[in-house]
């Protein structure tokens, strides 16, 4: 058992008193007073204090910010507090690498949770990290595999490699991390689940060229993640306009990108949401909206779009009456 245990076990067992004893008694000594009451106790009073000890290491791995501490905690036989210094970002380097081959998988999942890949970092630790990470993502505990793939500090390796996880766990929360690189996410475009495919294609960094290539894909909910893509270009978006899913239209008539000829062509849609996302579109001009106020098909959609034209209206109107006096 190392010294810094012996402190907290002096220190829990003597509730403070025997820390602050006499200045001349040495380490050992109020350590060998302390461990001399363990023979009056009983059993339930010996699992109390211990369950006492292991919550003070736990906390101290947690939230201690001494490197030299960390490091003896990192040797600690409870797998829990090895976990914390795992997920520690004050923990060394060279600590972490020893974290990452422990034989639990909890505390290994704690390094895949901590690892922070910074480019522009220490040169001497980026390689080692990238490393690590790489190292983590063909551990055979699909905890710490699932734990990297949440991380958004890995380096663009890594998510590739867990896009090609066996565990389609793995693969979905890559399609889901913000910071999954293209590469990782074009190979995901490819995936033959459907959850998968669809998170991957609604991602803000997937490939344009994917989204052009899934636009017939034969799901609904592939081609609505594509309309509703940031990226999705106009000529994508025009061909989902004509889509036979509903959900899909409706994307395309509320999506930034839509163009006001696309918007005008959807005008002829059935679907009243789509009818009314029109109406709602930035882009939706006066001529437009003049079409919708008319439109004979629904009462809710020409209210809703003579709403949007009257200040368009009273807007032209103000700026011909400040013309006509500029000219006078």
């Amino acid at each position: 058992m190392h010294r810094a245990r012996l402190a907290l076990i002096a220190l829990v067992l003597g509730h403070g008193i025997g820390v602050a004893q006499s200045l001349t008694a040495s380490f050992e000594e109020q350590v060998r007073q302390q461990m001399r009451k363990l023979d009056t106790w009983g059993l339930r009073r010996l699992l109390q204090e211990e369950q006492q000890i292991d919550k003070v290491q736990k906390e101290r791995a947690r939230l201690s910010t001494s490197p030299r501490e960390l490091t003896e905690l990192a040797s600690d036989e409870d797998s829990e507090v090895r976990f914390f210094v795992a997920v520690n970002r004050n923990t060394p380097i060279e600590v972490v690498q020893v974290l990452a081959t422990d034989p639990e998988a909890q505390v290994r999942s704690g390094v895949a949770i901590a690892l922070n890949y910074e480019p522009l970092g220490p040169r001497s630790e980026e390689g080692i990290i990238e490393g690590l990470a790489l190292s983590l993502t063909s551990d055979p505990q699909v905890l710490v595999r699932l734990k990297l793939a949440e991380n958004r500090e890995l380096p663009g390796a890594a998510y590739e490699a867990l896009a090609g996880d066996p565990d389609l766990l793995v693969r979905l929360r890559i399609a889901q991390n913000p910071q999954s690189s293209s590469t990782a996410l074009a190979h995901l475009a490819q995936d033959s689940v459907e959850a998968v495919l669809v998170s991957a294609l609604g991602h803000r960094n997937m490939p344009v060229e994917w989204l052009e290539k899934s636009v017939d894909q034969p799901l609904p909910p592939v081609r609505l993640a594509i309309a509703q893509n940031i990226n999705t270009p106009v000529g994508v978006l025009e061909r989902l306009a004509a889509d036979p899913a509903p959900e899909v239209r409706r994307a395309v008539a509320r999506h930034a990108n839509t163009t006001l000829a696309i918007l005008d062509h959807m005008r002829a849609d059935q679907d009243l949401e789509v009818l009314l996302a029109l109406v709602a579109h930035p882009r939706a001009d006066r001529k437009l909206l003049t079409k919708l106020a008319r439109d004979d098909r629904d009462a809710g959609v020409r209210l809703a779009a003579q709403k949007r034209l009257v200040p368009l209206l009273r807007q032209e109107i103000r700026e011909d009456l400040m013309e006509r006096w500029r000219t006078q």
